[in-house]
């Protein structure tokens, strides 16, 4: 399976660290690698970055990946837009309340799914109110 990350590196090894040091851009390869004693680490280094991100953005532009993650930014961004314009109004009817609820458990709850407090409470209060929505006619009717 194919698996991009945001941006390619090289890592960068020097005596005096046990673990490498990551660098994705030029500017940090100089940084780490400054001075004569490093020129031909240094200049391999910067080859090697070259070469990854000619390959990144080959297999980028093939997968679509900066393309998608683009859109997935431009409609989170108006998500958030719409869901401050949603909570900001006020809710007049049970079924308003209910959904600004339902978008707090949407936008709040760590997953749908977890059973950390308050989560399966506030799930048992949207139930309640959705039942409170339904027309009288069709509501279950208890003993």
């Amino acid at each position: 399976m194919l698996s991009l990350v945001s941006s390619p590196f090289v890592e960068i090894h020097l005596p005096s660290r046990k673990k490498p040091l990551i660098a994705t851009t030029e500017e940090e390869i100089e940084c780490w690698l400054e001075g004569d004693a490093f020129a031909d680490q240094r200049e391999r280094a910067k080859r090697d970055l070259a070469e990854r991100r000619e390959n990144w953005d080959a297999v980028d532009e093939f997968v679509g990946y900066s393309g998608a993650k683009t859109a997935e930014t431009i409609s989170f961004d108006h998500e958030s837009r719409l869901v401050a314009a949603l909570w900001a109004m006020p809710a007049h009817t049970l079924p308003a309340i209910a959904g600004k609820l339902h978008s707090i458990i949407m936008h709040g709850a760590p997953r749908l799914d977890t059973d950390d407090f308050p989560w399966p409470q506030v799930r048992s209060v949207l139930i309640n109110l959705l039942g409170m929505c339904q027309p009288l006619a069709t509501r279950a009717v208890g003993p």
